[in-house]
């Protein structure tokens, strides 16, 4: 990530911010939560320092760590990214519902296609948890499509879109045959 790149975050961060601040009231910024020089300290990891960071990274900074290491160009562009798995893995597990929905539904885009047995099964245990949110079951609904080749990421998308205001919708729609397969 250059100086141009963090610059550039810096500024969809601050439209965000003036944008939420008009919803809901002033909200905390990236910058006062895990600092600047932290941002800098992840922009200059090298793949193996990142990976390593991932697997150790203390859990107030794993979704900021998270964050911009997964969008690095030579992350983002390859799937089956297992480093970032992991880190999925940790997010499914937040006690905070919108960390385990970028968990439930990332997860499938880094092991898409790989028919992995135990994010799978993890996956199944969220689907079928009735006490977790629509949005999370139907966001792991999607990774257990992608992991297993039942779906692919246009397809999600598409029915996503048509879903948008409900994600209720999509779990009307569950192969539970498909998803008790895993448990």
């Amino acid at each position: 990530m250059t100086n141009k790149d963090i610059r550039d975050l810096k500024f969809m961060l601050d439209a965000l911010e003036k944008h939420s601040v008009a919803i809901v009231g002033r909200r905390v910024s990236l910058d006062e939560i895990v600092g600047e020089s932290y941002i800098q300290e992840l922009a200059n990891m090298t793949e193996a320092e990142a990976v390593h960071h991932l697997r150790s990274v203390s859990r107030e900074k794993l979704l900021y760590a998270y964050s911009v290491l997964s969008i690095r160009p030579y992350y983002a562009l390859r799937a089956n990214h297992p480093v970032l798995a992991e880190a999925c893995f940790r997010l499914m597990a937040s006690s905070k519902g919108s960390e385990r929905i970028l968990g439930a539904g990332e997860i499938g885009i880094w092991l898409e296609g790989t028919k992995d047995k135990n994010a799978s099964h993890a996956l199944s245990l969220m689907i079928s948890n009735n006490e977790e949110t629509d949005a999370v079951r139907s966001a792991a609904y999607d990774s257990i499509e992608l992991i297993n080749n039942r779906k692919n990421l246009l397809d999600i998308a598409r029915r996503n879109c048509q879903a948008l205001d409900s994600p209720s919708s999509v779990i009307s729609e569950i192969d539970w045959d498909f998803v008790g397969s895993f448990l």
